[in-house]
């Protein structure tokens, strides 16, 4: 009897509940309060995750060797794919405030340089890192693609490593400091990213070494087995084909020579391609 009681009650509290949200000049009646619930559903609806598709992204690039007079019209090249790149969507910093922020969607393109990624249809920045040993901002290509289904983005990377058309060099033996001021030719036809220049010498005791203008100090050319593959790019800025451009470098180590054909400036032409997969 209790338990009917009980139940009998909540009935009646209901109906008053419901009587006193249909005659309330403040609530606004049954219909407006459901028109409210509706449009909470609306926002809910809107907010939720956005649709996600898969997409593929293959990163290919052309050793364009060393020279100091090339034109950047080249057609003598072979593109092969780049393993290992670190590929991004979205627009995230990787370093914030000098710790290491992993992305939400990434990858690392494999041994035929493609990796698949899932994105939001629509515009949606790619970002790519030759070398994922440095993630510096600057490190990063970006770009701004429309994901959409069974799409492949390629991203064709031409380098060039440009030798100096001169070199002076400048010793401060008392300080047992090197200036270099180099001169750089970029291919004329095209737009380049400029990378940082590495410079081989001998030092005063005819040691060959290897120094790259973002080194802290120069090593051994015997800590590397190719210097031509310690190139590093950086994208913060686009120079236009045919500028000559004009380096200083200061060496902490006396110098006696500079090897012309181990010195260079690494720069690269990017292309992105769309097409069907």
């Amino acid at each position: 009897m209790v338990g009917e009681r009980w139940a009998f009650i909540a009935v009646w509290i209901i109906l008053l509940l419901l009587a006193f949200l249909y005659f309330s000049p403040e609530v606004g009646g049954i219909p407006e309060s459901l028109g409210n619930v509706l449009s909470i559903g609306k926002v809910l609806a809107v907010s939720r995750e956005p649709d996600l598709i898969y997409i593929r992204v293959r990163v290919l690039r052309a050793d364009m060797g060393i020279s100091s007079s090339f034109m950047g019209n080249e057609t003598d090249h072979r593109l092969k794919p780049l393993k290992g790149a670190l590929v991004v969507i979205g627009n995230y910093p990787v370093i914030s405030a000098g710790h290491l922020r992993i992305p939400q969607n990434y990858g690392f393109t494999g041994g035929d340089g493609t990796v698949i990624l899932r994105a939001p249809k629509g515009n949606v920045t790619l970002m790519v890192a030759e070398n994922p040993k440095y993630l510096k901002r600057s490190d990063f290509w970006k770009t701004e693609i429309k994901a959409e289904r069974n799409k492949t983005y390629t991203v064709k990377i031409f380098l060039y490593r440009l030798k100096p058309v001169d070199i002076r060099v400048e010793r401060k033996p008392f300080k047992l400091k090197t200036h270099l001021m180099m001169k750089f030719n970029l291919p004329r036809f095209g737009k380049y990213y400029v990378g940082y220049m590495l410079v081989s010498y001998y030092d005063i005791w005819f040691r060959p070494r290897l120094f790259r203008e973002d080194m802290v100090s120069p090593i051994s050319m015997n800590r590397t087995s190719n210097p031509y593959e310690m190139f590093r790019m950086r994208y913060s800025e686009v120079y236009e084909g045919g500028v000559s451009l004009n380096e200083m470098l200061e060496l902490n180590d006396p110098t006696t020579y500079a090897i012309p054909s181990m010195t260079y400036l690494p720069v690269e032409r990017i292309v992105l391609e769309e097409r069907a997969s």
